[in-house]
């Protein structure tokens, strides 16, 4: 069976991909860059990526409030894989060392805990342990003290906002076709009210506006997109509140 990351939040969005070099702590730390990936999260639920068992919940050094969880999953008879939580506000009280815990279960909230952080988000980390002893971890000189990019891991489309899936909609090609190249009105109010070209609508704007049910001015007003990108526009009229911060 094939190893799969399913995603450790409702809505993944990478600030700082793995091996990058965005701020100067990874060489102090005696890595090569940065050892995780980094996703956008303010207070919100993270979940487990597999089914497992918990290696650690509780407090690091330097990372701050966290969870480290050994996949069931065992890869060649030679590893399993551990998934790693940082700088959480706090793990979930029915979170323990040496718990099982079932892909998608919450094990935490999400915070800025811990030393050399740059803002609320969930470092989200893999790593490849020994099956005889799983807290020994495998390559562990390979530069990034084990730890390998888990994004082409992860279960498709987990990076895509619900505006990116149609908000579980169908694909109606015909509307499509038709807004972009058909609605002479989209066209004119593109070239004099925005200035921009009349084939310039991105995906995701026709996306909200044939699937999301949102009007042509909010599609277009940058500053509705953290709504628009997340919920139909009936969905955000009966909440009037935004589910994650994009």
């Amino acid at each position: 069976m094939k190893f799969e990351l399913k995603k450790p939040l409702d809505y993944c969005v990478v600030t700082q991909p793995f091996s990058a070099n965005y701020v100067d702590f990874y060489q102090k730390l005696g890595l090569n860059g940065h050892n995780a990936i980094d996703l956008r999260a303010g207070n919100n639920n993270a979940y487990a990526a597999f089914d497992g068992f918990v290696s650690y919940a509780g407090k690091y050094s330097d990372g701050g409030i966290g969870v480290e969880i050994i996949s069931d999953h065992i890869e060649n008879n030679e590893f399993r894989y551990k998934v790693i939580y940082y700088h959480l506000q706090k793990v979930d009280a029915n979170i323990n060392t040496g718990d099982r815990v079932k892909a998608g279960q919450v094990i935490g909230i999400t915070d800025n805990t811990g030393l050399m952080t740059t803002g609320n988000h969930l470092h989200f980390g893999l790593k490849r342990v020994k099956v005889a002893s799983p807290h020994e971890t495998l390559d562990y000189n390979n530069g990034f003290k084990g730890a390998i990019d888990p994004v082409p891991f992860m279960e498709d489309n987990w990076d895509k906002l619900p505006v990116d899936l149609r908000y579980g909609r169908e694909k109606n090609w015909y509307a499509e076709w038709s807004l972009r190249f058909k609605n002479m009105w989209v066209h004119r109010q593109l070239i004099n009210v925005y200035h921009r070209s009349p084939l310039s609508l991105r995906s995701e704007e026709v996306n909200a506006l044939i699937y999301g049910g949102w009007g042509f001015d909010e599609v277009l007003n940058p500053a509705l997109r953290p709504i628009w990108a997340l919920l139909k526009k009936d969905e955000w009229l009966k909440t009037k509140k935004v589910p994650f911060n994009i």
